[in-house]
């Protein structure tokens, strides 16, 4: 096999804007939204542009990357903290800890073509998510080797990316 023949890798800058949106993302803004009501809640103007925001990211962010992406839209703090407990609670968006203490989250995944791990630059903080279906069959095979039922794993690679190494 040829190196990367199976890997798939995209970028995302700690804190610039990205616009990319991904084939599943309308599928979750709508899966998150029916959540929400069947939840019990109304509808809100700031959970509604932080879940159209989330919608068009591939991997994760931060509060501050989120209040950036919010732009003009007058959103507080409190607000994107509480609608992201809300989501966080109803299993909509997932915690990403990449060591270096500051709170990240993404969208929960709805199947398998969703997920993915992270490389994390130690010089640059550039977050890099990648998928690797090879990675994955072994920590299948390890689960199964070893008797445990995995419901959920994640993996952060810690070092230099390809800018920084140069």
């Amino acid at each position: 096999m040829e190196p990367n023949q199976h890997l798939h890798i995209h970028v995302e800058q700690d804190s610039g804007a990205h616009s990319h949106t991904s084939a599943d993302a309308l599928p979750w803004a709508d899966a998150a939204r029916e959540t929400i009501r069947r939840a019990g809640h109304s509808k809100g103007a700031a959970r509604d542009a932080l879940i159209e925001i989330m919608s068009q990211r591939d991997c994760a962010m931060s509060v501050p990357d989120m209040e950036q992406a919010l732009g003009e839209r007058p959103v507080g703090r409190a607000s994107v903290y509480r609608a992201l407990e809300l989501l966080h609670g109803l299993h909509l968006i997932t915690r990403v800890d990449i060591g270096d203490g500051v709170a990240r989250y993404e969208r929960a995944q709805l199947d398998d073509d969703d997920h993915h791990h992270h490389m994390v630059c130690d010089r640059c903080g550039v977050l890099i998510a990648f998928d690797d279906p090879e990675l994955e069959a072994a920590i299948h095979k390890l689960s199964d080797r070893l008797g445990f039922e995995a419901t959920e794993h994640e993996v952060t690679l810690r070092g230099a990316c390809p800018d920084c190494r140069n």
